[in-house]
């Protein structure tokens, strides 16, 4: 199996949410392993639009290289009327400040799956990027080693802790997975442009893929 490293940059602005406090909607400075797919493949129903399944994919997360944002004011409603909106299943803000991610930052995947095309479209609001470059890369199994930082999910971790999972240092994380690295049994390194990086996420595709088609 193939692995492409992809460079890409952000033709527009872009926008991961992470948490919501004080009527300010924070992005993270990445864009998930499930959004990178999704843009890869067109797969756009595969982000989302349906009720949460986990699925496992052949790609890491977009790896900020270069990235910058900044806040923005926005308001959909006039601002004499209410400024919260609750449903009986999503309460949403009418005004207030968001993180964008600005046009230019620059972002790393790796994939077993080459781009179809030059262009990505990335999150729910389909952020355009356009590809700088995509290369195969060669790689290995890692043995005992911390990852970079990537996505656990939460089914992985309920699933593999103690046996292929060992330690964790987490910087943030959502209702399905933490963010961090992950000292794990088993990861994909790959030598990139002088820098090393693990992926556990990568490793256990490829590992799941060889047993399916061995079986």
């Amino acid at each position: 199996m193939k692995l492409y490293a992809i460079n890409f940059e952000l033709e527009d602005f872009g926008q991961n949410i992470s948490h919501v406090v004080r009527k300010t909607y924070y992005s993270y400075n990445f864009f998930t392993d499930r959004q990178v797919y999704a843009g890869l493949t067109r797969d756009f129903d595969f982000i989302g639009r349906q009720s949460y399944e986990f699925k496992r994919v052949p790609c890491t997360i977009a790896i900020p290289i270069n990235v910058k944002k900044i806040k923005n004011w926005y308001s959909i409603k006039n601002a004499n009327l209410q400024k919260e909106t609750n449903t009986g299943k999503l309460r949403y803000l009418t005004e207030g400040f968001q993180e964008l991610i600005l046009p230019g930052s620059e972002f790393l995947a790796f994939s077993f799956i080459k781009p179809k095309d030059k262009t990505l479209f990335l999150g729910k609001k389909s952020t355009l990027a356009f590809l700088d470059s995509v290369e195969e890369v060669e790689f290995k199994i890692k043995k005992n080693a911390w990852t970079s930082l990537e996505l656990l999910y939460f089914t992985d971790y309920e699933k593999y802790v103690n046996k292929e999972i060992f330690k964790l240092k987490t910087i943030d994380a959502s209702q399905r997975f933490l963010v961090g690295k992950i000292k794990t049994s088993d990861s994909i390194e790959v030598e990139y442009r002088g820098n090393i990086y693990r992926f556990y996420g990568l490793w256990k595709f490829l590992d799941e893929y060889n047993e399916n088609n061995l079986s």
